[in-house]
């Protein structure tokens, strides 16, 4: 009768095993790595190549609205939300390489003198989309886009905001919010129709500050926690901009801007523009300081201070931004400061 042998591995042939099991995994690793990168290479450039074609035939589509096209050696920024709003780029496409959504990152086309376009792909939703010296660092007034909203750098205010090695940018329109928007469903994000009392034009967008002097104790003295000294910052979350301000911000968080922080610009911020209460701003400031007619975070007594579009700034009545006078324009709105890091897109050179 013949016997079963049931004797298994021996440990020495166990590990023979498993070096040679080993060694063909470190062999064969590198192998599959490499195919893995060099298929996410593949679709990169597939979907890099598609977005600038996309990019490309929206604006021919629209080529009104880029005047660039005429002009060689131009830049023109498309953020791919637009892409995604006329249906030629999904809102599920993300970056086969880094695995997140390119909803509201850019392609730029640089216009060459043979007025061809030269695509590029850049991942990121803040981009400089006017350097006005053209040292590629951030300086004052240089403009910045974040998703589909624009902005102006403005100078940093480190005692009333948290702008420590950061960027301080004033959206370059009035939130179109109140009790009296421009009727064209844009609510709580900028609109170029926005703009306070000017010219006699209707306004839209404008609001009172707050129902109370809340800054103030019963003596009409300035609470301690706003201060010492006037004209005191004193926007808060009893301002009745404050909820309008935070939903803002998360509207530009849902445009990727994640490490954002919105409020209102400083008195101290208008003085280091060239800017005085109760007085014009001086004739270096640039226009786009003024443009619209807006509320600051800073006042003192029952004022809240406003700078209109002559460049006036007065310390107005807390609940008068709704009203307006032909001889005393003070009708405004909410034109707030967005406060974000820098990054490689991003870098500050006198901020």
């Amino acid at each position: 009768m013949n016997s079963i042998n049931n004797k298994g591995f021996t440990l020495i042939e166990l590990i023979g095993v498993i070096v040679v099991l080993v060694a063909i995994f470190l062999v064969a690793f590198p192998s599959l790595l490499g195919t893995t990168k060099q298929d996410e290479e593949k679709l990169y450039t597939s979907m890099v190549d598609d977005l600038c074609l996309a990019g490309e035939t929206y604006i021919y589509s629209n080529i009104d609205d880029y005047p660039e096209l005429s002009t060689p050696n131009s830049t023109i920024y498309l953020n791919i939300s637009n892409l995604i709003k006329d249906g030629s780029v999904s809102k599920n496409k993300v970056n086969p390489k880094t695995k997140e959504k390119i909803n509201n990152h850019f392609i730029t086309f640089d216009v060459s003198s043979d007025n061809s376009l030269d695509c590029e792909y850049i991942d990121t939703s803040c981009l400089m989309t006017n350097d006005i010296d053209g040292d590629a660092l951030l300086d004052i007034g240089d403009e910045v886009t974040c998703g589909t909203e624009s902005f102006y750098v403005i100078p940093n205010d480190t005692t009333n905001h948290p702008s420590n090695t950061k960027i301080s940018l004033l959206t370059k329109y009035n939130l179109n919010v109140g009790s009296n928007p421009y009727p064209d469903g844009t609510i709580g994000v900028q609109n170029e129709n926005v703009v306070g009392y000017k010219n006699g034009m209707t306004t839209y967008g404008n609001m009172s500050f707050s129902d109370l002097n809340y800054w103030n104790d019963e003596d009409g003295n300035l609470k301690s926690e706003y201060g010492s000294s006037i004209p005191a910052f004193v926007y808060d979350e009893n301002s009745k901009f404050y909820t309008f301000v935070e939903n803002y911000e998360s509207i530009l968080k849902t445009m990727g801007v994640e490490d954002v922080y919105a409020t209102l610009p400083s008195y101290e911020q208008l003085v280091l523009l060239g800017c005085k209460d109760g007085e014009y701003c001086n004739t270096t400031t640039e226009e786009w300081v003024y443009s619209t007619n807006y509320r600051l975070g800073s006042g003192h007594g029952d004022g809240v201070m406003n700078i209109d579009t002559t460049g006036y700034i007065a310390n107005n009545h807390y609940s008068y931004s709704e009203y307006v006078d032909e001889n005393y324009q003070i009708a405004s709105g909410i034109r707030p400061v967005i406060i974000i890091a820098q990054n490689d897109y991003l870098k500050a050179d006198t901020v």
